[in-house]
């Protein structure tokens, strides 16, 4: 894979050659230290054993390089599955959470606190506040401002904040679309 930014002639290569599964979903998220001279960007990789999981490259300003360690480990149940991914980012950007959505609609996900600075990975992610059945969703997003997207598989966006202190709970904000009755689309 490669990245460009404004020097076209001469691409950087972001992720090694091979590491990267066919139709991976990908995932880039500004890192700030004193400055904003950082970028990490995930995707899917098989390890030697042939297991899934979700890697991550870091761009320190002039180069691409691999951490190594990843992620979230077997996050997708079959090699049909496909695997969406999303990132956030809070508490003056020293906490990242990396979230994934497989086709069979599960959640996954790992969280990284500069304090700490290690991976713990979340093995159930808690819809709260949600009433009804949980949902089944089809497509994910992160917005930089800890507000988790999902669309359900009946079409409803919905719409949950991250809690900052227990970053495996997603507590429900409000149903998107379709509008409440009578609130002109």
């Amino acid at each position: 894979m490669t990245a460009n930014n404004s020097h076209w002639d001469n691409p950087d290569v972001a992720m090694d050659s091979g590491s990267v599964s066919k139709s991976t979903a990908l995932a880039l998220v500004p890192w700030y230290q004193t400055v904003a001279n950082k970028m990490g960007l995930t995707s899917e990789t098989r390890t030697s054993g042939g297991n899934p999981s979700m890697q991550l490259y870091e761009f320190n300003g002039t180069t691409w390089k691999g951490t190594g360690k990843p992620l979230l480990d077997s996050i997708v149940p079959s090699a049909a599955s496909e695997t969406q991914f999303a990132i956030t980012k809070w508490k003056a950007w020293g906490q990242t959470l990396y979230l994934s959505l497989t086709s069979d609609g599960a959640l996954s996900a790992s969280w990284w606190a500069s304090s700490g600075g290690q991976q713990t990975p979340i093995s159930d992610v808690a819809l709260a506040g949600y009433t009804g059945t949980s949902p089944r969703f089809t497509a994910i997003s992160l917005s930089l401002d800890a507000m988790f997207y999902g669309i359900a598989n009946d079409g409803r966006v919905l719409e949950f904040a991250v809690n900052q202190d227990v970053p495996g709970s997603l507590k429900y904000v409000s149903t998107i679309w379709p509008p409440p009755p009578g609130v002109e689309e």
